[in-house]
């Protein structure tokens, strides 16, 4: 049966990675990793959902890829042209229409998607005169992390407590990575509302894979717009 199995040929594509810039290289997922893609849609469970992707663009690229450590956007992109590249690149979400709560089906050329980047970004920060904070960009096991029974204010926080990557103040440098986690929760916690905004403005504005879609509900013909953005929408 191995020799059986080896004899099928696989097709390999090349992309490079939207912010580390990386050239890799991936092939389209088989059936029984569709499988497992289509189990944990169902499933609706955020935990399943991140553990087959795992699996799934890990197998993809030929297991050459640091998916717990891929920045979260750069992992988006990977799995979505991954899925293109095996079932097509048109999806078919079902939005839920705010007027009358029925479904629309509308089609999205995921090929097409590509990250977007804000002008207003940036990375580093003036908390105080003498102190700023530079972050990182959240990675994919950052967000396996947070808890999905949390509110979003929560997660947005639990969020930047694990981006923030060194504090600079006059005197040395501290890297986030070797401090206690607890540590940088204190810190932060003691930002007031303008300083911890600054840090808001970075989640806010970091690059994110995501199309806006405008359609009339199939049901009520009520008018509205969709933003496409996120693992959910995207599996």
């Amino acid at each position: 049966m191995s020799s059986l199995i080896s004899s099928l040929a696989v097709q390999k594509y090349e992309l490079i990675l939207p912010t580390t810039k990386k050239r890799i290289e991936y092939r389209p997922f088989i059936v029984k990793e569709e499988k497992s893609l289509l189990l944990a849609s169902e499933s609706k469970d955020e935990g399943d959902m991140y553990r087959a992707m795992k699996e799934v663009v890990s197998a993809c690229t030929f297991r050459t890829v640091d998916i717990e450590n891929l920045p979260m956007v750069d992992m988006e992109y990977l799995f979505l042209k991954i899925r293109s590249r095996s079932v097509g690149e048109t999806a078919s979400p079902g939005i839920k229409c705010p007027k009358c709560n029925k479904h629309t089906e509308i089609k999205v050329d995921i090929s097409k998607i590509e990250p977007v980047f804000s002008e207003k970004h940036k990375t580093k920060f003036n908390i105080t005169d003498d102190v700023i904070v530079e972050m990182r960009y959240p990675r994919f096991m950052d967000f396996q992390k947070l808890n999905k029974s949390d509110s979003d204010l929560d997660r947005a926080i639990n969020l930047i407590v694990m981006c923030l990557s060194k504090v600079h103040t006059k005197e040395e440098t501290f890297i986030a990575s070797e401090l206690e986690h607890s540590d940088i929760e204190d810190f932060v916690s003691n930002f007031n509302q303008e300083q911890f905004s600054k840090l808001i403005e970075f989640m806010d504005t970091m690059p994110k894979l995501s199309t806006k879609i405008d359609f009339n509900c199939s049901h009520c013909s009520h008018k509205q717009e969709y933003t496409i953005q996120g693992m959910q929408d995207f599996f």
